[in-house]
Protein backbone atom coordinates (compact mmCIF):
# COMPACT_ATOMS: atom_id res chain seq x y z
CA UNK A 1 0.00 0.00 0.00
CA UNK A 2 0.98 3.63 -0.44
CA UNK A 3 2.02 5.64 2.62
CA UNK A 4 1.52 9.43 2.42
CA UNK A 5 4.27 11.18 3.91
CA UNK A 6 3.61 13.48 6.95
CA UNK A 7 1.36 16.55 6.73
CA UNK A 8 0.33 15.66 2.45
CA UNK A 9 -3.40 15.62 1.78
CA UNK A 10 -4.34 13.21 -0.58
CA UNK A 11 -7.17 14.51 -2.74
CA UNK A 12 -8.92 13.27 -5.55
CA UNK A 13 -9.74 15.74 -8.65
CA UNK A 14 -13.35 15.93 -9.37
CA UNK A 15 -14.63 16.70 -12.65
CA UNK A 16 -15.10 20.25 -11.67
CA UNK A 17 -11.03 20.74 -11.18
CA UNK A 18 -10.88 19.24 -13.99
CA UNK A 19 -12.99 21.26 -16.20
CA UNK A 20 -11.31 24.44 -14.40
CA UNK A 21 -7.84 23.23 -15.67
CA UNK A 22 -9.16 22.98 -19.57
CA UNK A 23 -10.78 26.26 -19.54
CA UNK A 24 -7.36 28.76 -19.73
CA UNK A 25 -6.57 26.06 -22.65
CA UNK A 26 -9.84 26.75 -24.28
CA UNK A 27 -8.68 30.30 -24.26
CA UNK A 28 -4.97 30.04 -25.67
CA UNK A 29 -6.74 27.54 -28.27
CA UNK A 30 -8.98 30.50 -29.16
CA UNK A 31 -6.34 33.63 -28.72
CA UNK A 32 -4.27 31.27 -31.36
CA UNK A 33 -7.11 30.37 -34.10
CA UNK A 34 -8.10 34.14 -33.90
CA UNK A 35 -4.16 34.90 -34.27
CA UNK A 36 -4.09 32.79 -37.16
CA UNK A 37 -6.71 34.05 -38.52
CA UNK A 38 -5.95 38.16 -38.17
CA UNK A 39 -2.32 36.83 -39.92
CA UNK A 40 -4.41 34.92 -42.93
CA UNK A 41 -5.95 38.14 -43.62
CA UNK A 42 -3.34 40.31 -43.25
CA UNK A 43 -0.86 38.33 -46.27
CA UNK A 44 -4.07 37.73 -48.63
CA UNK A 45 -4.31 41.82 -48.39
CA UNK A 46 -0.45 41.77 -49.10
CA UNK A 47 0.42 43.67 -52.31
CA UNK A 48 -3.12 45.27 -52.40
CA UNK A 49 -2.00 49.08 -52.95
CA UNK A 50 -5.40 50.64 -52.47
CA UNK A 51 -6.30 50.64 -56.35
CA UNK A 52 -3.86 52.93 -57.39
CA UNK A 53 -2.35 49.88 -59.22
CA UNK A 54 -5.22 49.46 -61.97
CA UNK A 55 -3.74 51.21 -64.33
CA UNK A 56 0.24 51.34 -64.89
CA UNK A 57 3.08 53.43 -66.96
CA UNK A 58 3.52 50.77 -69.02
CA UNK A 59 7.13 51.39 -68.51
CA UNK A 60 8.43 47.44 -69.13
CA UNK A 61 6.16 47.08 -72.38
CA UNK A 62 6.77 50.43 -73.67
CA UNK A 63 10.63 50.35 -73.41
CA UNK A 64 10.84 46.90 -75.44
CA UNK A 65 9.29 47.90 -78.40
CA UNK A 66 7.80 44.54 -77.99
CA UNK A 67 4.27 45.77 -79.49
CA UNK A 68 2.25 46.00 -76.25
CA UNK A 69 1.68 48.81 -73.89
CA UNK A 70 -0.50 49.75 -71.30
CA UNK A 71 -3.47 52.08 -70.56
CA UNK A 72 -6.03 52.56 -68.11
CA UNK A 73 -8.60 53.42 -70.39
CA UNK A 74 -10.51 51.18 -73.22
CA UNK A 75 -13.63 51.10 -75.00
CA UNK A 76 -16.64 49.96 -73.82
CA UNK A 77 -16.24 47.01 -76.61
CA UNK A 78 -13.18 46.57 -75.67
CA UNK A 79 -12.33 42.17 -74.81
CA UNK A 80 -12.07 41.63 -70.83
CA UNK A 81 -10.38 38.69 -69.73
CA UNK A 82 -12.07 38.24 -66.48
CA UNK A 83 -9.91 37.28 -63.34
CA UNK A 84 -11.84 35.29 -60.78
CA UNK A 85 -11.21 32.39 -58.23
CA UNK A 86 -7.26 32.52 -58.96
CA UNK A 87 -7.39 31.74 -62.66
CA UNK A 88 -8.23 33.59 -65.98
CA UNK A 89 -11.52 32.70 -67.14
CA UNK A 90 -11.12 33.23 -70.55
CA UNK A 91 -7.93 30.44 -71.15
CA UNK A 92 -7.71 31.96 -75.08
CA UNK A 93 -8.38 35.64 -76.54
CA UNK A 94 -8.58 36.25 -80.29
CA UNK A 95 -8.57 39.87 -80.95
CA UNK A 96 -7.30 41.90 -84.08
CA UNK A 97 -3.71 44.09 -83.61
CA UNK A 98 -4.24 47.69 -82.59
CA UNK A 99 -7.14 46.01 -80.02
CA UNK A 100 -7.05 47.22 -76.14
CA UNK A 101 -7.97 44.30 -74.01
CA UNK A 102 -8.97 45.15 -70.68
CA UNK A 103 -8.47 42.51 -67.61
CA UNK A 104 -10.96 42.75 -65.10
CA UNK A 105 -9.82 41.89 -61.42
CA UNK A 106 -13.50 40.13 -60.07
CA UNK A 107 -10.95 38.19 -57.59
CA UNK A 108 -11.03 39.33 -53.64
CA UNK A 109 -7.31 39.34 -53.87
CA UNK A 110 -4.69 40.99 -55.92
CA UNK A 111 -3.49 39.84 -59.72
CA UNK A 112 -0.80 40.81 -62.74
CA UNK A 113 -1.03 39.91 -66.21
CA UNK A 114 2.36 39.58 -67.56
CA UNK A 115 3.19 38.35 -71.15
CA UNK A 116 5.55 35.09 -70.80
CA UNK A 117 8.34 36.53 -72.62
CA UNK A 118 8.08 39.36 -69.73
CA UNK A 119 8.53 41.92 -72.46
CA UNK A 120 5.17 42.38 -74.48
CA UNK A 121 3.13 43.63 -72.23
CA UNK A 122 2.81 44.05 -68.39
CA UNK A 123 -0.27 45.46 -66.23
CA UNK A 124 1.35 45.69 -63.03
CA UNK A 125 -0.72 44.81 -60.04
CA UNK A 126 -3.82 44.65 -60.13
CA UNK A 127 -6.17 45.15 -57.14
CA UNK A 128 -8.97 43.17 -56.31
CA UNK A 129 -12.66 44.82 -58.00
CA UNK A 130 -9.73 46.98 -60.44
CA UNK A 131 -8.79 46.76 -64.10
CA UNK A 132 -6.26 46.93 -66.59
CA UNK A 133 -6.06 46.84 -69.93
CA UNK A 134 -3.05 46.41 -72.92
CA UNK A 135 -3.16 47.83 -76.51
CA UNK A 136 -1.34 44.60 -78.56
CA UNK A 137 0.23 45.74 -81.80
CA UNK A 138 1.44 43.41 -82.93
CA UNK A 139 0.18 39.83 -84.48
CA UNK A 140 0.84 36.70 -82.64
CA UNK A 141 0.43 34.54 -80.01
CA UNK A 142 0.99 36.00 -76.44
CA UNK A 143 0.61 34.00 -73.61
CA UNK A 144 0.66 35.47 -69.80
CA UNK A 145 0.56 34.31 -66.34
CA UNK A 146 -0.47 35.90 -63.06
CA UNK A 147 3.43 36.25 -61.37
CA UNK A 148 1.94 36.28 -58.19
CA UNK A 149 0.04 33.16 -58.96
CA UNK A 150 2.69 31.47 -61.70
CA UNK A 151 -0.27 28.59 -62.05
CA UNK A 152 -2.59 31.11 -63.40
CA UNK A 153 -2.06 30.90 -67.27
CA UNK A 154 -3.67 32.30 -70.10
CA UNK A 155 -3.19 33.44 -74.03
CA UNK A 156 -3.88 35.93 -76.42
CA UNK A 157 -4.16 35.61 -80.05
CA UNK A 158 -3.43 38.52 -82.20
CA UNK A 159 -4.17 38.64 -85.83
Amino acid sequence: DFQKPPGIVVRRRGMNEIAARKQPLRRRRACAAALALALTAGLAACGDDGGSAATSTGASAAASGAGGSTSGTAGADAPISVIDKVKFLNGELRVAAGTTVVFDNVDSQAHTAISDDNSTFDTGLIAAGAKASVTLEKPGTFAYHCSLHPFMKAQIIVS
